[in-house]
């Protein structure tokens, strides 16, 4: 966007699946060599972890958070790395960006549910301040049109440009990307960002915000003023104390880890219910002649009622007066 001046300092913050690059993403933008060739799980980051470094005039804060979906975690475990994320996002006013980090060779259902995680933990907002990254750039480079259709990516493409929503790095060198195209690749990222920043400065602010994420700026302000010697590490450190504690914000992640967790398992539970719709309609059919409820359910079907909806409608009807296993054993048939 021509007319606008960059920020002087970028706050970036890494996100997705468990063993997709995210700290290979992290070095190869603090111009670390990686010393890992492929995802090994021996690797995987399991806390927050922050780092700096100049480009230009600008000041790049990266911030690299632990993998979502990560199973040999714990509930508690898992709720302490949502309120570290936030902890960290909450630094210094909020990220400008989130990364979002996918690998192009496993968009996945698992790929999939992590987006869907990571939305829910920081809210509608969230896609206003995403770029999707892809890594493993030096065997493959998705077109604009194969990022079109992964369906669940699509609320990040920005309207006016979407091909300034997504980005492809490679973290290690190959035959394909040297040392001077691993530089261009972080200054083309950049250049995103800062357009992105821009044109979020003219909607909705430079950076991402939300209701969790100004209570911990509260509370690291109020952690400033009683401690001013404080480290940012320490500052951090006790937000998410106070957090997981019960201190302040127990009932607001209990909350947040519960909302994400029914919303996957009412997902799990339509997806086994779609298996089972067929069969159920036709024993509700079959029983339309004692049930009169039932058989209105199904002239719905004839409207805008979908199949779905009337096999939920029509299963307390069915059941009402019968032995439950019965309709087990007719949908097992």
């Amino acid at each position: 966007m021509s007319g606008t001046h960059p920020e002087p300092k970028l706050t970036i913050m890494l996100v997705g699946l468990t063993g997709v690059g995210k700290t290979s993403v992290m070095n190869t933008l603090l111009g670390i060599e990686d010393e890992k060739h492929g995802p090994r799980s021996s690797s995987q980051t399991t806390e927050c972890k922050m780092a700096t470094v100049q480009r230009g005039d600008q000041e790049l804060v990266i911030i690299d958070t632990p993998g979502v979906l990560n199973t040999e975690k714990t509930e508690e475990e898992v709720k302490k790395d949502i309120v570290e994320s936030i902890a960290h996002a909450a630094l210094d006013g909020g990220p400008h960006v989130f990364l979002l980090v996918m690998r192009p060779n496993n968009v996945s259902r698992e790929a999939q549910k992590a987006v869907e995680m990571i939305q829910e933990i920081f809210g509608d907002e969230f896609k206003d301040y995403t770029l999707v990254l892809f890594t493993c750039g030096g065997e493959y480079v998705p077109t604009h049109k194969e990022v079109e259709e992964i369906k669940f990516l699509t609320k990040f493409l920005g309207k006016d440009d979407p091909r300034r929503s997504f980005h492809s790095f490679e973290n290690n060198e190959c035959k394909n990307v040297n040392g001077e195209e691993k530089e261009k690749q972080v200054s083309d990222l950049v250049e995103k960002i800062n357009y992105m920043v821009a044109k979020n400065r003219k909607r909705n602010g430079p950076r991402y915000t939300s209701k969790m994420l100004e209570r911990a700026q509260e509370i690291q302000k109020e952690m400033e003023m009683s401690e001013p010697n404080g480290t940012k590490a320490d500052i951090v450190c006790k937000t998410v104390e106070k957090f997981v504690t019960g201190v302040v914000g127990e009932p607001l992640i209990r909350a947040e880890f519960k909302r994400i967790v029914t919303t996957d398992l009412v997902e799990t539970f339509l997806n086994g219910l779609d298996g089972l719709v067929p069969r159920l309609l036709e024993v509700y059919k079959a029983a339309t002649g004692k049930k009169q409820s039932l058989k209105e359910i199904l002239d719905c079907l004839q409207s805008d009622t979908n199949e779905r909806t009337a096999a939920l409608l029509g299963l307390p009807h069915y059941m009402s007066g019968e032995d439950p296993s019965t309709v087990i054993r007719m949908c097992n048939v």
